[in-house]
């Protein structure tokens, strides 16, 4: 497992998955899981897709060299105060019938109070450049994801 956290790039944005939902290969359980909007926590707004549970979403693509995939990660407030032992969140990278998690983090606000922010996640893809993979988005119960992309540094 390869993770770590980065600083958000602003540029060189190849795919925004807020704006693309419609595009995405696989949404488990079912459409209706997800939705998107702006989406508030602590005092940062951003695009967001919201999982109302467990769910899975991806996208079928071709890597780009020097491809990071980003996002930030936090828990709908409504959720936040009674997740227990907090929700975990996971991007992997599907191909050739392998997966591979590149990240991996849970969301515990009733334990940590810096989880009540917005959490930025991302993983350099660059070993998958060239490669036709599925990148999978996965929560593990209600969450938000704040402007998932893939951008090339």
């Amino acid at each position: 497992m390869t993770w770590r956290y980065s600083t958000q790039a602003t540029e060189g944005v190849v795919m925004n998955f807020s704006t693309q939902v419609a595009e995405a290969s696989l949404v488990r359980p079912s459409p209706e899981t997800f939705s998107v909007a702006e989406a508030r926590v602590g005092r940062t707004a951003m695009p967001a897709i919201a999982a109302s549970g467990a769910s899975r979403m991806a996208w079928d693509l071709t890597i780009p060299e020097g491809a990071w995939v980003e996002a930030n990660v936090a828990l709908p407030a409504d959720v936040a105060t009674t997740a227990g032992e907090g929700v975990l969140f996971r991007i992997g990278i599907s191909f050739d019938d392998r997966y591979e998690e590149v990240i991996t983090h849970v969301v515990t606000p009733v334990s940590s109070a810096d989880h009540h922010q917005w959490t930025p996640v991302g993983a350099d893809l660059s070993i998958f450049a060239g490669r036709r993979v599925s990148l999978i988005f996965n929560t593990a119960g209600p969450g938000l994801w704040g402007a998932p992309r893939l951008v090339v540094r």
